[in-house]
């Protein structure tokens, strides 16, 4: 046989052994399924081929961008020896104390991410009770900057 034909027949034989590769290759990455760590975010809770790829690498970039949380107390309740309290999922919803600022106003500083599954207010009277705030738990309104939250009334 003479290297013409070997040749000619590698190069006719390249195609159809090219697609039946790639068939198997799709074959078998569909039996095995996809290798995604993180759990699915979104509408399509993980079942959309990766199509929240952006959406999760713009939410990583959002988690880290700075937030100040202003809570405007107009329930005169606390002060700054038993100060308003912020709840997060960080602190397993214990609280912590924000800070005064003065004017019934109380701030906190942090990352969006901290606030990523919303946030609580409450206070805590002289005898431990706590007073949470009737809304239950908040949720940004903003991916970075400042809010606004106006507290109006605590239930006991």
């Amino acid at each position: 046989m003479r290297k013409q034909n070997v040749i000619l027949t590698a190069w006719l034989s390249a195609p159809p052994l090219a697609v039946v590769l790639l068939c198997y290759w799709i074959f078998v990455s569909l039996q095995t399924g996809p290798k995604m760590s993180e759990p699915g975010v979104g509408a399509g809770h993980g079942h959309t081929g990766g199509a929240n790829a952006i959406g999760e690498l713009l939410s990583a970039r959002r988690a880290k961008a700075k937030v100040s949380l202003v809570i405007e107390d107009r329930t005169g309740s606390a002060n700054p020896e038993k100060p308003l309290l912020l709840g997060l999922e960080g602190n397993d919803w214990t609280g912590e104390p924000m800070v005064f600022a003065g004017d019934g106003r109380w701030t906190w500083d942090g990352q969006a991410g901290m606030l990523k599954q919303g946030f609580e207010l409450f206070w805590r009277d002289q005898g431990g009770t706590e007073h949470r705030d009737p809304e239950g738990r908040r949720h940004l309104t903003i991916s970075s900057g400042e809010q606004v939250v106006t507290l109006t009334t605590l239930d006991p």
